[in-house]
């Protein structure tokens, strides 16, 4: 019976091609006609030329028009009929598995939040990684006069490679060496604009999937559980660098403020010396960052719902759980 059953597909198909108009039977119903006549039950050529006809007419936007010239022989021949099935489910797999571009998941919580979180991902590692900044720092001698120094710092905050006094000079009197600012909080950093570009790509890489081969994720199980679990540890790690970043953030604020920087300057030790910064970097694109990390690890739980519905796990869970009718009686003592 299963080897019947497409045979009756191929008939019900090929009537609706018909219908659409576009059956054309030319040269290729004439070429189809002539295997009719040569092949038959006792002339093996025939048959071996029908197996090629078949292999060709598989590939044919026509194939199933001319369908009706080879049914009686795929009726009476198993093999042939058999390599016509192989052929068929080949090239409907083809069909089935390629892209298909289809809008609609945008106006779906799982493809809305994952645009929300490519979005997101995209304002968390671009106001980090892109911070250049300078501070500027005023020193107050003895005798009255003003020196002038400027720390200039970026990504990945690397402090310690950045120099407060470049090469030996004198300050106030004073022979000062070369000096470099303190800190490193380049490890928090780049974990956090490292997250950020990952979850970036991924984000574009499932907006593919979702508008082009939806299809596809919604028939295997292996699609919604893979996208569930990365999901899950990206929340994770938007936890993790997001903390790490902000106490990373608070360690450039406080080497670069007039406490880090006299602390680091062996000449603002003196007592007859002061030194203070008076202009400080504008550091509201590093908050912004900080803001949009821990705003991420929302957006992507928040959107790690939607995917788990996805998942066999919810659906067995929604069908196992009895209806409203379906009450166990209990039984009679």
């Amino acid at each position: 019976m299963s080897r019947i059953l497409p045979l009756h597909f191929a008939k019900s198909h090929m009537t609706q091609s018909a219908l659409k108009g576009r059956c054309t039977v030319g040269a290729n119903g004439a070429r189809g006609g002539s295997f009719l006549e040569n092949g038959s039950s006792e002339n093996p050529i025939g048959h071996f030329r029908y197996f090629l006809a078949l292999r060709t007419l598989a590939v044919e936007t026509t194939s199933l028009c001319l369908l009706p010239l080879f049914l009686p022989l795929l009726e009476q021949h198993p093999q042939l009929r058999n390599s016509w099935i192989k052929i068929l489910d080949q090239k409907s797999t083809i069909m089935m598995t390629g892209f298909r571009l289809n809008l609609s998941p945008l106006k779906e919580p799982l493809g809305f939040v994952k645009l929300v979180e490519w979005l997101t991902a995209i304002f968390a590692f671009g106001c980090c990684g892109g911070f250049s900044g300078k501070n500027v720092i005023s020193i107050l001698c003895g005798d009255g006069s003003n020196e002038t120094l400027n720390a200039m710092y970026q990504y990945p905050f690397r402090l310690s490679q950045f120099p407060l006094i470049d090469k030996n000079t004198t300050l106030c009197n004073h022979s000062v060496t070369t000096t470099h600012m303190m800190g490193d909080s380049a490890s928090s950093a780049e974990f956090f604009v490292g997250v950020g570009i990952v979850c970036f790509l991924y984000s574009m890489a499932a907006l593919l999937v979702y508008l082009g081969y939806m299809h596809v994720y919604k028939d295997s199980d292996f699609g919604p559980i893979f996208d569930f679990v990365i999901t899950a540890i990206l929340v994770f790690l938007w936890l993790v660098c997001s903390s790490a970043w902000a106490k990373g953030l608070q360690n450039v604020k406080s080497a670069t403020d007039t406490e880090g920087i006299s602390g680091t300057l062996a000449l603002c030790k003196g007592s007859n010396i002061t030194c203070e910064v008076t202009e400080f970097a504008n550091m509201r694109t590093l908050n912004i960052s900080v803001v949009f990390g821990y705003l991420n690890m929302l957006v992507w739980a928040f959107n790690a719902w939607f995917v788990y519905k996805e998942t066999r796990w919810h659906s067995r869970k929604f069908s196992s759980q009895p209806g409203p009718g379906r009450h166990q009686v209990p039984a009679p003592i």
